[in-house]
């Protein structure tokens, strides 16, 4: 938003890019019914401060079930925001450096469950319909040592979005974006590397999220590291660190990826035909 401007040096962008946002045509007929269902006028003098959370939930929920279908988010009015955020990368942030990154598997939140190569690919096919083929040829291209259940629940919409709103950023010229793949899991591989696993290790407080991290003694040597990595990157925009292998930004022709587990690898455009089979799904 040209009001932000200024307001911040740099910004860490963890497990959900946020590429476009709602536009007017979209938002004004829900916000025109909400405030008919909180019998508040239809016009820019609505009041909705006066409801708590729960009376405005109910209501939202009230609509959709009369398939008046929307949500609360900012709305590219052409005035307050002017454009969709990095599509194209608003010049705005053009001189923001970015660290921008999602974890392997994100929701799928068991991956106990062992699998064979023939039955991961059966889910797959089950999944990818005519799609299949292609998709364990992708999969299998970009993580060759992976497990065979691995297929089965590596995230592809998180992941694309980060990898589109990277290249955006690069597009532009300005500061650099950095890009990484968190994928360390712990020992007892119940969980994964799943959406929020690298917040106790940004936050180096590993011991107080034992029932994610195991609080191993390579949990605790990893943690050293991440945390290390955001703190370089908070204070100097440049995420490198003593223990890391050299972290390029992003650019549209080497696709840098800082792959994040116990050995750091930097792996260049490894995912690509992954990324771009799932972009039409997401």
């Amino acid at each position: 938003m040209p009001s932000a401007k200024g307001l911040f040096k740099r910004a860490i962008v963890q497990s959900g890019s946020t590429l476009r946002q709602s536009l007017p045509e979209q938002t004004r007929p829900f916000g025109i019914a909400l405030a008919q269902e909180l019998g508040q006028p239809a016009t820019a003098q609505a009041d909705f401060s006066k409801f708590t959370y729960d009376e405005l939930n109910f209501a939202v929920q009230r609509l959709a079930q009369r398939g008046i279908r929307s949500g609360f988010s900012p709305v590219v009015d052409g005035t307050i925001l002017p454009q969709h955020p990095f599509e194209p990368a608003s010049p705005v942030s053009k001189d923001v450096p970015m660290l921008i990154g999602t974890d392997f598997n994100e929701f799928t939140f068991d991956i106990s469950r062992d699998m064979t190569w023939a039955e991961a690919e059966a889910a797959v096919r089950q999944r990818q319909g005519d799609r299949a083929d292609q998709y364990i040829a992708a999969f299998k291209k970009a993580y060759p040592n992976a497990e065979p259940k691995e297929m089965t629940y590596v995230d592809t919409g998180f992941r694309a979005g980060a990898v589109r709103q990277a290249a955006a950023k690069a597009a532009q010229g300005g500061a650099p974006a950095y890009l990484y793949l968190f994928t360390w899991k712990p020992a007892s591989n119940a969980l994964g590397a799943s959406h929020g696993m690298e917040l106790p290790f940004m936050l180096h407080n590993v011991s107080l999220q034992r029932e994610m991290t195991g609080a191993s003694s390579a949990a605790y040597k990893f943690e050293k590291l991440i945390s290390s990595i955001w703190l370089s990157f908070i204070k100097t925009g440049n995420p490198n660190t003593k223990g890391l292998p050299r972290w390029e930004p992003y650019n549209e022709e080497t696709g840098v990826t800082m792959i994040l587990d116990n050995k750091c690898e930097p792996r260049q455009h490894h995912d690509r035909e992954l990324m771009q089979m799932s972009r039409s799904i997401w």
